[in-house]
């Protein structure tokens, strides 16, 4: 059975561009299970945001207030945390190219 890993991801939601790129990289490991959590995190306008389709499954997108407080963003997406084997805490615009990146950061802390 596949190690489950949630994802949360704060984001202003200004650059969705860079962001699809970066899930492109989570979703890239396919040894997991990856439920993502986005969290909007700032002033940019709502209904780009919601209307984006990320093309990945299992992605919830929410938002926290006030804008701009990364702790807040953090605690909303770790409100999804379940039953999951891990978690991680993703930057909107850090793309990792490496597609086994996830399984060796998980092999290295075990």
């Amino acid at each position: 059975m596949k190690e489950t890993i949630l994802v949360v991801i704060p984001t202003t939601a200004s650059r969705l561009n860079i962001l699809q790129q970066v899930l492109d990289s989570v979703y890239s490991n396919s040894d997991f299970n990856i439920k993502t959590i986005i969290v909007k995190n700032g002033v940019y306008p709502d209904d780009e945001f919601l209307s984006y389709d990320f093309k990945h499954p299992n992605i919830i997108k929410t938002h926290s207030t006030p804008g701009g407080h990364i702790s807040k963003a953090m605690n909303k997406g770790l409100e999804y945390f379940t039953n999951e084997d891990w978690f991680l805490y993703q930057e909107d615009d850090l793309i990792i190219h490496d597609d086994l990146w996830l399984s060796k950061i998980i092999n290295l802390y075990k």
